[in-house]
């Protein structure tokens, strides 16, 4: 029984997924190719705007050009960004149904996952980009699904919490908007954590983001496999997000049906 239940929860949750997908360009002539267009399109202004400003500061990875050092740590945050906005607003006005209620779990988890199985076509296009630009295709590229899947888990994991606080303080969500904009800047997406003073650098190296996105670059543009301790990080605080998420949708699971 239970695994009948469980394989129907994970069917609803792959729908919901395909669903969050397809819902948000409907009506529109390009359709689910915007998944790509508009990651793309956001490189290519990045690239432009901030490529003269920061590469001569690139230190790593010196022989690839700006927009593939941009793009490798551009698209996951895009997802990471991009999904705990959408799922800090999951569960407010989503009543559920009394007879049988979809867990909030769900509820949240289709939309992160929609946008994580966005970035994984985008990296895909960028492996394609640098071949053609001279980068030697590598067997370690498979290994991105580490870094980026733990990556996932830790944006559900801080999604479960603000979905939950919004529904009570419906403040939050800007609040989540705004601090997206500021930890855009406290990870080293747009320039190299090499190239900042020490004092600095040490402070960015301790932001729970930042193995996450040098882990995706040392795969995509270095072709090695996340280093042990890396992994390591990464697991610990995918695991401790998800803990807390899903044990604050436990505690309070009550009381969000009866408000949202």
């Amino acid at each position: 029984m239970n695994q009948h239940r469980q394989a129907r929860m994970l069917m609803y949750l792959l729908h919901s997924a395909r669903r969050e997908m397809h819902a948000e360009y409907v009506g529109s002539l390009a359709g689910v190719l915007w998944n790509i267009l508009r990651p793309l399109g956001m490189l290519l202004i990045y690239s432009i705007i901030l490529g003269q400003m920061f590469t001569r500061s690139k230190a790593a990875y010196p022989e690839l050009p700006y927009w593939a050092f941009l793009c490798a740590a551009l698209l996951p945050w895009q997802a990471f960004s991009r999904s705990i906005s959408r799922g800090t607003a999951g569960l407010s006005g989503s009543r559920p149904s009394t007879v049988c209620p979809v867990p909030e779990e769900l509820v949240v988890g289709a939309r992160v996952l929609a946008e994580w199985l966005t970035v994984f076509v985008g990296l895909l296009v960028l492996a394609v980009f640098l071949v053609f630009v001279g980068v030697q295709p590598s067997i370690a590229w498979l290994s991105i699904v580490v870094p980026v899947g733990l990556f996932g888990v830790f944006a559900f994991g801080i999604g479960l919490v603000f979905s939950v606080l919004n529904v009570f303080f419906r403040d939050v969500r800007h609040l989540v908007s705004l601090g997206l904009q500021v930890g855009f800047w406290s990870v080293p997406i747009c320039y190299d954590a090499a190239a900042l003073s020490d004092r600095v650098r040490w402070f960015v190296e301790r932001n729970p983001i930042y193995p996450f996105i040098q882990a995706s670059r040392r795969v995509m543009l270095g072709g090695s496999l996340p280093t042990f301790d890396s992994v390591l990080l990464m697991l610990g605080w995918a695991a401790f997000a998800l803990l807390v998420g899903l044990l604050l949708v436990r505690l309070l699971r009550d009381s969000v049906r009866d408000v949202a």
